[in-house]
């Protein structure tokens, strides 16, 4: 093996083309330096040599922390879905990583046993376990700072309520109330994946904003497309942003400026920034698409554009999708 090859990883995909009534099977190469992918379709006559598919070039929403098997990804209108590792270098790298993930993931369901199980109460657990979370930041029974499952079963039950592993509709889980005193913004589903969400929330509350209704959705293509209808044939990007939207959950904020409710459509644009990260970090190099985003497609957030839309949009999301 060449070093070319330890700069992509290989998998297997299938694509589910019901016109023709089969399972469409591919190798789909992920290049590590510029995160572009290739596709050639696997022939079913033995020794045939695999098709070429898709030149070599970079899909919205696919990226390094998307890959492992059993994700799912659209490319040119297509769901696929990722099968299996297709060599043994693309195995022993993302295995090797989701093992130490998975580590991370025991220790801390571990500690949080600890925390709910032993020290319920914030006063006994300053005496019993002083470096625990309640015995730092929690008062007492009832306001004991963190919660925590009590065993794996709940733990399962739990996570699904607030990270569904399923989708079930549009969304999930139940919205907070909209007031319609602010604005929309949609976090992005690349920015959910490579872990952003905490952080941009952090900068929106610096920002002068106050979250006023908050919720994860999995958007279907017929709901992005009406979103983003006033963008079809005047933006390049239209249908790769289409694309974004249904790759994964998205979480949409309704904000509100808190020194000026007016101002909350105005501000909140300043923040977010300019639509291409690449001129945004040149400009304004401290706005949300700045400092999270990627191309003008994957871009962190969505914001409303017009004044005259932001009713519109905020009750696209907490009222008529739910």
């Amino acid at each position: 093996m060449n070093g070319y090859e330890y700069k992509r990883c290989s998998f297997l995909v299938e694509w589910d083309d019901e016109d023709a009534s089969l399972v469409r099977k591919f190798q789909m190469l992920y290049y590590l330096e510029d995160d572009t992918i290739e596709l050639y379709e696997l022939r079913k006559n033995k020794g045939a040599r695999p098709r070429l598919f898709l030149k070599r070039t970079r899909v919205a929403a696919v990226n390094l922390g998307s890959m492992h098997v059993g994700s799912t990804f659209n490319v040119m209108g297509r769901n696929m879905r990722i099968s299996d590792f297709a060599d043994e270098f693309t195995r022993n790298k993302l295995g090797k990583l989701l093992q130490v993930v998975d580590r991370c993931v025991d220790r801390f369901v571990e500690l949080l046993f600890i925390i709910e199980v032993l020290n319920q109460d914030s006063e006994r657990a300053r005496v019993e376990a002083p470096g625990s979370l309640r015995a730092l930041y929690g008062r007492d029974k009832g306001y004991n700072a963190v919660h925590g499952s009590k065993n794996e079963e709940d733990s399962k039950r739990e996570l699904d309520i607030f990270f569904p592993s399923t989708q079930v509709g549009n969304l999930s889980p139940p919205r907070t109330s909209a007031t319609l005193e602010g604005t929309l913004c949609i976090v992005k589903p690349h920015a959910l994946k490579e872990g952003h969400l905490g952080s941009i929330l952090q900068e929106i509350r610096k920002g002068g904003f106050r979250v006023m209704a908050m919720q994860m959705f999995y958007m279907e293509r017929v709901n992005a497309e009406e979103l983003y209808e006033v963008y079809r044939g005047v933006v390049p990007e239209y249908a790769d942003m289409v694309d974004e939207l249904t790759q994964g959950a998205c979480v949409a904020l309704e904000v509100r400026y808190d020194a000026n409710v007016s101002d909350s459509h105005s501000r909140f644009r300043e923040l977010a920034g300019p639509r291409d990260p690449d001129i945004a970090r040149h400009i304004e190099p401290s706005t949300l698409r700045a400092k999270f985003g990627k191309t003008r497609v994957e871009n962190a957030v969505h914001c409303t554009d017009l004044p005259e839309d932001v009713v519109s949009e905020v009750e696209y999301f907490f009222l008529m999708l739910q």
